[in-house]
This record gives structure tokens, C-alpha cells and sequence, in this order.
């Protein structure tokens, strides 16, 4: 099971798991609602004495932008990692055939003046 199974588990779930990692990343704003500090509660506190919302704000994106995109690579490169090598050459065995049909041998068609 686990050298089966849960390598192609985890290669189907790891795109939804990178969705849910992000947007938890994106709602944590939504913790200012019951008090928490974070980020967005900090920034409207820093705007709020400062009287610079553009600014502060502005950075606050930058910020969670960087944390989106740096979660968004990672979660991309191990899903590189867990694919395999691009170059595989897929085999056709005539007799595994389930039609029975053979195909003919590939020719190429000499060009003109050869």
C-alpha cells in the first residue's frame, strides 16, 4: 500500500492540497473579523496611526502575493518531482494487441531526387 498506492494518491490530491494551502494563505484575512493579528490587522493598525493606507497596503500585497507565489512553485516543483522523467518511450507489442490486428511496418516516402 504504501509503495503502491499512496505515491499515485498523493500525485491525484497534491493539486487540490496546493488550492487549499493557498487559499487558507488568502483567508487568513478573514481572522481580523473575530480579533485575531495577522497581517490585514496589522496593516489597517499601521495604516490607521500612520495615515498611509496606499503604502501600507501595497506592501501588505506584495507580502501575501509572495506568499501565494512561493506556496504555487513549491507545490508546482513537487509535483515535477513526483511525475518522472519526461523522456519515456512507450513500447507497442503487436501480440499484446487486444484487436489482434498487426500494423504494417512504418516506411518513409523517399523525397524527389533520391
Amino acid at each position: 500500500m504504501r509503495c503502491v498506492i499512496l505515491p499515485q494518491a498523493v500525485r491525484n490530491i497534491l493539486p487540490q492540497i496546493g488550492n487549499n494551502l493557498i487559499i487558507n494563505i488568502k483567508d487568513t484575512s478573514v481572522l481580523n473579523v473575530i480579533s485575531v493579528t495577522e497581517l490585514y490587522f496589522a496593516s489597517k493598525s499601521a495604516a490607521g496611526v500612520y495615515y498611509k493606507y496606499f503604502e501600507i497596503f501595497f506592501i501588505t500585497c506584495i507580502i501575501y502575493f509572495i506568499m501565494t507565489f512561493t506556496a504555487s512553485r513549491l507545490i508546482r516543483w513537487w509535483e515535477s518531482k513526483i511525475d518522472g522523467p519526461d523522456a519515456y518511450v512507450l513500447v507497442h507489442d503487436p501480440l499484446a494487441d487486444p484487436t489482434g490486428i498487426v500494423a504494417p511496418p512504418i516506411t518513409t516516402i523517399p523525397k524527389k531526387g533520391q
